[in-house]
């Protein structure tokens, strides 16, 4: 069988029997084909037994974690371990079964990792709806086949810290199918059902929900065979990590994807070089963050230095970053509902250096509270969650920005219907409600 004729993943092959649009492999994109030893991340990879009698299946080799003074490969349960049916110590291949030069070659020399763990997938069962938290495993790294400071390919090395994912952020990811994307988180505290294969190549379906997920939105942000990208910030160098991809509709305008510290959370893991200080002299940055409309403080912004150090403010909206490398640094704050802003600092050894920030509202709305807005709209969709769920073609419902950017709860729909729609309302109490047409929502 030809390499060009069999689908990537676990729901490219779901897609093939829905009808919808198939995507499939691309001899020419680097992220596809064998990496020299020690591999850089963001590429091809996966089970070495994940195949069945008419079908190749794979994904994403995401990021390097570390644990215990150990390092493995982070990707999903559903590339690493077979969607649950993954054995200690299987085989984690680079380029995936669907990369091989000829259908479903398990060649063992291309083994980078041995599958060590994987957080169990729930499915919905007899009418209990169990819920999950990550679709996630990790693979301990076999000897010099990864690169240390787990190098991603079209990132470099990211952060060993990590960012809470916000609304509008920017954001990027390095994946098997479509490469170096970029995208902005457009909604947090997502709950959504998600659709799995059976096994590689079908099996019929079966699904599973997701709670506290982020969803991001991007043309084309990924697509089958993604699924195990490291979603990071979208700044030039060390880019902190945000999320861990795993999910999306055919067309990959709406992605989704488990918050990065539930992930790390669930191995007792962390980014690569988490334990190791800046070599050098440093120094300390701090200052305060406020509203440049009113100058009330801004209570939970992120100001990050371009080393890859970063804090959030308190309450009184201040700051304090330490460790930073002597030298000049650009420095970033950044808040929901507020536009970034960027200065540039000078480090000096054993000194603070003041950096203050007055940030804008966007479109003019300089005088609500957008962090307690955000928190009262989550409160909301709570409060209001299973009875949207239970509306036939409901996929999902989360928290975002409207048009006007005032937060809104948004509703996702597997399909366009007039008497699904007319059982939304306009408003759960007095959050505004915007609904999104997704279509199923997959594991890619």
């Amino acid at each position: 069988m030809s390499k060009k004729l069999i689908c990537l993943a676990v729901m490219c092959l779901l897609a093939a029997a829905s009808g919808q649009n198939i995507i499939l492999a691309d001899d020419d994109s680097p992220h596809q084909q064998e990496q020299p030893r020690p591999i850089k991340l963001g590429t091809s990879g996966g089970n070495i037994n994940d195949s069945s009698s008419a079908f190749c299946c794979g994904g994403t080799l995401g990021s390097l974690v570390e644990g215990g003074g150990v390092q493995y490969i982070l990707s999903n349960n559903h590339v690493l371990a077979r969607t649950n049916i993954g054995l200690p110590g299987e085989q984690i291949i680079q380029p995936g079964l669907i990369d091989q030069n000829s259908a479903c070659y398990k060649d063992t020399t291309d083994t980078v990792a041995n599958l060590s763990e994987f957080v169990t997938i729930r499915f919905k069962n007899k009418g209990v709806t169990p819920l999950n938290e990550v679709d996630a495993a990790i693979a301990q790294v076999v000897s010099e086949a990864v690169e240390p400071n787990g190098a991603i390919l079209d990132i470099g090395t990211v952060s060993y810290e990590i960012v809470e994912p916000s609304i509008s952020q920017p954001v990027k990811k390095s994946g098997r199918t479509t490469g170096l994307t970029i995208g902005t988180v457009d909604a947090i505290n997502v709950t959504v059902d998600v659709s799995y294969t059976k096994y590689c190549g079908g099996g019929g379906t079966q699904t599973a929900r997701f709670v506290n997920q982020i969803s991001i939105a991007g043309v084309s942000f990924c697509g089958a065979g993604d699924s195990g990208s490291l979603i990071v910030e979208n700044v030039a160098s060390n880019p902190r990590a945000a999320g861990l991809l795993f999910a999306g509709n055919s067309n990959g305008s709406v992605t989704i994807a488990n918050p990065i510290s539930a992930v790390l959370n669930a191995f007792d893991v962390a980014m690569p070089g988490g334990t190791s200080p800046p070599p050098g002299p440093t120094g300390s940055i701090k200052g305060t963050v406020t509203n440049s409309a009113n100058r009330a403080p801004i209570q939970g912004a992120t100001v990050r230095v371009d080393s890859g150090q970063s804090a959030t403010t308190d309450i009184s909206g201040a700051y304090i970053i330490t460790g930073v490398a002597v030298g000049a640094h650009s420095v970033t704050a950044s808040a929901a509902v507020f536009k970034s802003q960027t200065k540039t600092a000078t480090v000096n050894d054993g000194a603070e250096t003041t950096v203050d920030f007055a940030l804008k509202p966007v479109k003019g709305r300089a005088n609500h509270r957008p962090q307690e807005a955000i928190e009262h709209a989550v409160k909301v969709k709570n409060r209001h969650e299973q009875n949207m769920l239970q509306i036939d073609g409901v996929v999902g419902i989360g928290v975002g920005l409207s048009g006007t950017e005032a937060p809104a709860i948004k509703i996702y729909l597997k399909e366009d219907r007039p008497e699904t729609r007319s059982r939304i309302p306009a408003a759960l109490d007095d959050v505004p409600v915007q609904v999104v047409v997704t279509g199923a929502i997959e594991a890619i």
